[in-house]
């Protein structure tokens, strides 16, 4: 394989140097080992290994709200039980069934306030798997964003610093575009810049007024 060559400024390679120094002085290495061990399935021992600390507020706190939201869902419909199992489709299956009616609950909850404050709002929820678990049809439209399959690895692997193989992994488990863009009906191409994607959200919004779709809601 070819090497890879990265160029990064003295700044950036002191930061860079005075984080390394950080960890190895917190043992990072041996909390991955100890976290590893809980981990039932191989699938959940990887991606512990490969975590990567964060010196970004907004990222860490996003991730303990998300810890929360976990614990409190464990709570109160149980621990999925991963004993004795090596491949961890069927207990995401449950896990699915318990996150995704909580999900449901939420926004039918953030869209009603919405509603009581303007009951010709368009409200537009972001969502994935709603296709594949059938939830999209509680929708008055879907807008389907898509790009090309080799942009879509490649945005993967840098917003996950994880190699080709495993971005390729993730996306295995979603519906395919050609698949996908059947049950759209507004498209947006997301494969060039922010500038164009800003574009494409435009047209969206101005077709979307133009049709009304906030008074379908009733």
């Amino acid at each position: 394989p070819k090497p890879t060559i990265f160029v990064v400024s003295k700044n950036d390679f002191k930061k860079t140097r005075r984080f390394m120094m950080y960890l190895e002085k917190l043992e990072f290495n041996k909390i991955l080992d100890k976290l590893t061990n809980f981990c039932a399935t191989t699938q959940g021992k990887e991606l512990s290994f490969n975590l990567k600390p964060s010196n970004q507020i907004s990222v860490i706190q996003n991730l303990l709200q998300e810890t929360r939201e976990a614990i409190n869902l464990s709570y109160r419909n149980g621990y999925p039980s991963f004993y004795a199992i090596s491949d961890i489709t069927i207990e995401l299956k449950k896990l699915e069934s318990i996150v995704h009616p909580a999900i449901m609950q939420y926004e039918k909850k953030e869209r009603s306030k919405i509603y009581g404050k303007n009951d010709k709002a368009v409200v537009v929820t972001h969502a994935a798997l709603i296709i594949e678990n059938g939830s999209c049809n509680q929708y008055d439209a879907l807008i389907v964003v898509t790009c090309s399959y080799d942009i879509q690895i490649a945005r993967v692997m840098q917003r996950d610093n994880i190699s080709e193989e495993k971005a390729k992994n993730i996306i295995s488990h979603q519906m395919p575009n050609v698949e996908r863009l059947k049950y759209a009906d507004f498209i947006i191409d997301n494969s060039s810049n922010l500038d164009d994607l800003y574009k494409e959200v435009k047209r969206i919004h101005n077709l979307i007024t133009q049709i009304n779709y906030g008074e379908k809601h009733n």
